[in-house]
């Protein structure tokens, strides 16, 4: 069951995850950790990318298993080809109390493929 302010975690934080998580943050919601692992912006994080985050009040993951384990909402914001790597390694993290939620534009099976890693943690 989710708490009344339940955490979210947003991985990938590329374009989609930043404008996402900008707009939560400015209706009200309250933790932000995103987690990116991408071509141009993973950890260790620059200052630069560090600052972006903190300007608008998100918190900056080093790992999956940490931003998975601080957040009640997992919602995946990667590239599509990415989309069922980014489901297996978050999956050994995701509990039953955890709602993942895979926002990325993929084919129907891709999206099946995703749901049978994430529920068969």
């Amino acid at each position: 069951m989710l708490s009344d302010s339940p955490g979210l975690g947003m991985i990938g934080f590329g374009e989609v995850g930043y404008h996402m998580a900008k707009g939560l943050k400015g209706a009200g919601v309250g933790q932000v950790v995103a987690f990116n692992n991408g071509t141009k912006n993973r950890p260790p994080y620059t200052d630069a990318f560090k600052q972006k985050a903190a300007d608008i009040g998100v918190v900056l993951a080093a790992t999956m298993e940490e931003l998975v384990r601080g957040s009640d909402i997992v919602l995946s914001t990667v590239v599509p080809t990415a989309a069922l790597e980014i489901a297996r390694e978050a999956s050994p993290y995701l509990t039953s109390s955890h709602l993942f939620v895979d926002l990325n534009s993929c084919s129907p099976e891709a999206k099946e493929q995703g749901r049978d890693l994430v529920l068969t943690r």
